[in-house]
């Protein structure tokens, strides 16, 4: 099992129950279905994102997208970790994390990173975050 973010929740279910439910017609198997669109347009969107935005936009979005999961300001999230996501070194997840800083966007800290100004964070991002997020929205997820 993996988790992207150590400190969130971490529902689980048995695999063979899963594959049970999933099979069903019923409540489950249509969020299962809903849940599996989203997440193929947000890896369409990523992929555009990755190819057309830099690594600035990028990053705001993905700490943006971490909020939301976690439903909270603040969370463990490793520059290590955020670098595979982004597609860079981890050297260059430390220079952005540290301009976002000094603007007063966010604060890092030991794998902690706290997102203080939302608003800023969104305008430095790209528009695939409200892409991504407007599409999650339109299916009730």
């Amino acid at each position: 099992m993996f988790q992207q973010v150590s400190d969130g929740p971490l529902p689980s279910m048995a695999a063979g129950r899963f594959i049970k439910e999933s099979a069903t017609a019923g409540p489950f198997r249509e969020l299962v279905a809903l849940y599996a669109q989203a997440n193929l347009l947000q890896i369409m969107q990523c992929t555009a994102c990755n190819a057309l935005h830099d690594v600035t936009q990028r990053c705001c979005r993905w700490l943006l997208q971490t909020e939301d999961r976690v439903e909270s300001v603040d969370f463990l999230l490793k520059h290590e970790f955020l670098a595979i996501m982004l597609g860079v070194r981890r050297p260059t997840v430390t220079v952005v994390m540290g301009r976002l800083q000094q603007s007063g966007l966010v604060s890092s800290r030991y794998g902690r990173i706290r997102v203080l100004k939302r608003p800023g964070l969104e305008q430095a991002s790209c528009e695939c975050y409200e892409v991504i997020k407007e599409h999650f929205h339109r299916l009730g997820l």
